[in-house]
């Protein structure tokens, strides 16, 4: 059995929200009938930020496969998904580094799920990351695009 999602995932998911939301409690806790306008900004901004991290984030399931399923953890519940259940993987776009798998059928986590895959960290395109996406697809029978830039 192969883990194709990132070794972060976990990390990803729980640590940084509870960080960022942590930091965003303690910020408008500590001295708030005392601060400025323009601090008020700063938060008001860091608010935005953090509901973005969260947004982005809080959905990331940790994915493995063999030759004819998924493993999908939301690591409090795993479910197993044949792999030909399949219908696409959308890939990453803008700031959304997550990739997306979407089901013929729903799924206990819905018809689509997000995964942040192996290598995406060391990689921004044509790494670690392609590469496990294109052997999912292929296990799939999805149509291989050619890697960026060719």
């Amino acid at each position: 059995m192969k883990t194709i999602s990132s070794p972060f995932t976990f990390l990803l998911k729980f640590i940084i929200p509870v960080w960022v939301v942590g930091s965003l409690i303690w910020s408008i806790g500590t001295d708030l009938p005392t601060r400025e306008e323009k601090d008020m900004e700063y938060l008001g901004f860091g608010i935005l930020v953090g509901t973005f991290i969260i947004w982005t984030v809080a959905g990331l399931k940790k994915v493995r496969m063999d030759s004819t399923h998924l493993y999908i953890s939301n690591y409090l519940k795993e479910i197993v998904v044949p792999v030909d259940d399949i219908v696409d993987i959308t890939d990453y776009t803008g700031l959304n580094l997550a990739h997306v798998i979407h089901f013929r059928t729903p799924t206990v986590f819905g018809q689509s799920i997000k995964f942040f895959p192996f290598g995406r960290f060391l990689y921004m395109s044509d790494g670690p990351s392609d590469l496990v996406v294109k052997e999912l697809k292929e296990r799939a029978g999805l149509k291989v695009s050619r890697p960026r830039g060719q």
